[in-house]
């Protein structure tokens, strides 16, 4: 399969929930995994993707798909949110199965509490600056 990525995956002995991610971030897929057999469970559809490059070259990055709404996605809403530099993440917002929403802060990682796509991208974009600004002063 050309242009597969799996962007997470959670082990249960012999299950594995592996979410793919097709055709650069349009469509994004979660199969169960099942002594081979791949079995579809969710599609989702991309509702806002942004990729930006800073300078020195940190990545800001941010998915949002629109999924069907069901127990475990209440909010019909997969995100990923992530500014990185090099292999470091400074911060994240994601809701991958098992954790569900939660925000990464440098080597923290805590429970969020989703309200609105509005919220999640200004939460997103605060973290981003607080800590951009606290690194520019600390080179002072």
């Amino acid at each position: 399969m050309t242009g597969v990525v799996v962007v997470n995956e959670t082990i249960f002995g012999k299950l594995s929930i592996r979410t793919l991610e097709l055709e650069r971030g349009q469509i994004l897929l979660e199969f169960v995994d099942y002594m081979g057999y791949l079995i579809p469970c969710m599609s989702a559809k991309l509702r806002f993707y942004e990729k930006r490059v800073e300078e020195g070259g940190s990545i800001i990055e941010m998915k949002i798909w629109e999924v069907p709404k069901s127990e475990g996605n209440p909010d019909g809403v997969r995100y990923s949110l992530y500014w990185v530099k090099g292999e470091k993440v400074l911060v994240g917002y994601d809701n991958h199965h098992p954790k569900g929403h939660h925000r990464h802060y440098g080597e923290k990682q805590e429970p969020y509490g989703f309200n609105t796509i509005e919220d999640l991208i200004r939460d997103f974009l605060e973290d981003q600056r607080r800590i951009s600004h606290e690194s520019k002063k600390n080179q002072n």
